[in-house]
């Protein structure tokens, strides 16, 4: 989907830009931290001194994203003069300020370059250069497409990260959003030694005894509604009114109770 044009206007501004911070919105998903660390990988190998600075923790089922620590939690007093430093700022999976959180006027009053990178719908012009496609599965799809133009060495680490964002975008490739361009990304990623099972188990087989306890109280509590389309539960606990949504036929568990 990325355009000639576009991959040039990519590659001269990562030619003339050295201090990159790369970033994404709050509440990273597989998509986002998967991006992030395939373009640090891509920078890395171009020499460029690159942060990847988020503000908010990785989940426990993405930590494998980040063996190396190259994500780092944003801090106020340790991150402020790196991000005053940087003459490149590259948004990925996010193009609504209101997303970067802590980060948000510290990034809007730098005068370094930004580029927005994403696959959802915008209002407005969010960088100096935006490179959106709605019909993309995810960004993950963006940047392997832009990997690609350039001629990037792929290694397994850049396969693994783009393989994640693909598999946690599309619903492990049941949602409507997976194309047969997104077949043929995730069959080429396979030729690069990724271990797709393993790759599964840690995104999505890691629940701690916790989480299971509330899923179970949760089933166990089930009203319906809308000729058996929609399912709800209350859940008390602390005080707390944790209410979740089951969309019955799009199998998404929506709600704010947490892991522990």
């Amino acid at each position: 989907m990325i355009s000639p044009k576009q991959v040039n206007q990519l590659t001269k501004y990562f030619s003339v830009h050295n201090i990159i911070v790369i970033t994404t919105h709050h509440n990273p998903d597989g998509d986002a931290l998967g991006s992030e660390i395939a373009m640090y990988q891509y920078l890395k190998f171009l020499g460029k001194t690159v942060h990847i600075i988020n503000n908010s923790e990785i989940p426990k089922n993405y930590q494998f994203l980040n063996k190396d620590k190259e994500i780092q939690l944003f801090d106020s007093q340790l991150h402020r003069p790196l991000l005053d430093k940087a003459d490149l700022f590259l948004f990925l999976d996010i193009s609504d300020w209101g997303r970067l959180s802590e980060m948000d006027q510290l990034i809007k009053n730098s005068s370094a370059v930004k580029i927005c990178v994403d696959h959802h719908h915008v209002n407005c012009q969010f960088a100096n250069l935006d490179i959106i496609y709605e019909h993309a599965s995810s960004t993950g799809e963006l940047i392997f497409e832009f990997l690609k133009a350039v001629n990037f060495s792929f290694d397994k680490k850049t396969a693994i990260a783009l393989y994640t964002c693909l598999l946690t975008d599309t619903g492990s490739f049941r949602f409507s959003n997976t194309t047969a361009a997104t077949h043929r990304i995730a069959s080429e990623l396979l030729t690069m030694g990724i271990n797709t099972k393993e790759i599964y188990g840690l995104v999505y087989e890691q629940n701690s005894r916790s989480k299971m306890a509330l899923l179970g109280e949760a089933l166990n509590h089930l009203n319906y509604e809308c000729n058996g389309k929609i399912a709800w539960f209350v859940f008390n606990e602390r005080n707390v009114c944790q209410i979740s949504c089951l969309v019955l036929g799009h199998g998404r568990l929506f709600g704010n109770a947490e892991d522990d």
